[in-house]
């Protein structure tokens, strides 16, 4: 960076020079001069002043004062880095970039402008990428819902032969069948005798603290009895015995009432503990079934299809007929949320996060965050061929914005549609495979 810059223009090309500036007067020599030479000598004391200038070749100008210093070393970072233009001060008060800009018209180009330049031909390249990728979404879903008519079309033909198709699939896929089985019946067999033992665990901690509760509850009764019958037989005398026997009542009493507490509750969860256990082995069993489905890999039966057609249509034709406003609303959501996670995720096991805070994909190891903004611009791509499908005009179904988005999430994952898990405080959504 220059030394100096131009106070009036902002230039760093400032040259530092001297140049007349009139006279003065030296009152030394001129006296010197005048007892010397007599009274024409005192013109002696007189002599040229020089002054520092600062020349600016770009405007034209000569000032006598270059640019205050903070303004030039704010302009110098704002130059230099564009990051630094976002917090640029003068004296301690903040001052946004384009004040310098507007206010001092030459100001060189620097590294800050090239990184803005490379900043945003990034960001319309990626935004060009982002638009041809939800158009392949957009395109998608129609593609999907042509080729649902056909199928359902043609299953309901003689010629499709699904008896045929099963039995070809089951034969084929024989090996595979009884090897998953196979694992099937020994994983099961496997967690149910570990959750049996800790069935029989969990009730006979059960039991032996209802039993002790129990005991408890008993022993103190008979205390209680006890003080009561001694109480009433006291005479006049005995206030001080009184107060001991009142006092611990009292406390025999509340801790009646704890143990009592503690009993129905272990009662209850004595109730409550086979079913608990059933389920999480029901979920366990499930979760080795999908592990050995992975090892055992296979295509997906005709049966599978069938029901998976089938039921779209049935949706589909039901909203198509039946739907009010709100369900039409609502599936134009679902379909365009749904189908953009589908396609995000395709080929790959892990979830994706949306945010609403910016319009930027975030990337963090495996796992990808994308805007909210995404799957509205789907569902704009698609409003006319939303449609025909719901066989309405969704432009009239209400507006559709990453707040929605975020309603749609949540109802496609309480409809157990979507699957989702929460990462450090991200949540992730993926498609019930």
């Amino acid at each position: 960076m220059a030394r100096y810059r131009c106070a009036a223009c902002g230039s760093p090309n400032v040259v530092k020079d001297s140049q007349a500036g009139g006279v003065s007067y030296n009152y030394k020599k001129g006296i010197i001069g005048a007892v010397v030479l007599g009274t024409g000598g005192a013109v002696a004391g007189i002599e040229n002043k020089t002054q520092l200038v600062y020349r600016c070749p770009d405007c034209g100008l000569t000032m006598t004062y270059p640019m205050d210093e903070a303004e030039k070393l704010a302009i110098d970072a704002g130059v230099q880095s564009a990051a630094a233009r976002d917090r640029l001060t003068v004296y301690g008060i903040s001052v946004p970039w384009n004040y310098f800009t507007k206010k001092y018209v030459n100001i060189e180009s620097g590294a800050a402008d090239e990184e803005t330049k490379a900043n945003e031909a990034h960001s319309v390249k990626m935004k060009e990428i982002s638009t041809q990728t939800m158009r392949i979404v957009a395109d998608s879903i129609i593609e999907d819902y042509q080729i649902l008519q056909a199928e359902a079309a043609l299953l309901e033909k003689d010629e499709y032969d699904f008896e045929g198709r099963q039995a070809a699939w089951e034969a084929v896929s024989k090996s595979v069948l009884d090897a998953r089985r196979n694992e099937y019946e020994q994983a099961e067999q496997k967690i149910l005798s570990q959750l049996r033992e800790e069935v029989e665990k969990a009730k006979k901690e059960l039991e032996d603290k209802i039993e002790h509760a129990k005991n408890s509850h008993e022993t103190m009764l008979a205390e209680k009895t006890a003080l009561v019958e001694e109480q009433s037989g006291l005479g006049l005398f005995k206030g001080k015995r009184k107060k001991e026997i009142a006092q611990r009542l009292q406390e025999l009493e509340a801790t009646m009432a704890a143990n009592d507490l503690v009993r129905n509750t272990a009662e209850q969860s004595f109730v409550n503990a086979e079913k608990e256990i059933t389920e999480k082995a029901n979920s366990n069993i499930a979760a080795e079934k999908a592990k050995i489905d992975e090892k055992y890999p296979l295509e997906e039966s005709p049966a599978d299809h069938r029901e998976k057609v089938l039921k779209k249509k049935a949706y589909l034709d039901d909203i198509r007929e039946n739907g009010g406003y709100t369900a039409k609303q609502k599936a134009a959501r679902y379909i365009a949320t749904y189908k953009f996670i589908e396609f995000v995720t395709v080929g790959s096991k892990n979830p994706v996060a949306f945010s609403l805070l910016t319009n930027e994909r975030d990337i963090s190891g495996d796992f990808e965050t994308y805007p909210a903004s995404d799957i509205v611009e789907v569902y704009e791509m698609l409003k006319e061929k939303l449609s025909e499908i719901l066989a309405s005009d969704v432009s009239s179904l209400g507006f559709f914005n990453e707040q929605t988005v975020a309603a749609a999430l949540k109802e496609l994952t309480d409809a157990g549609v979507l699957n989702l898990v929460t990462i450090k405080y991200k949540r992730y959504y993926s498609i019930q495979r």
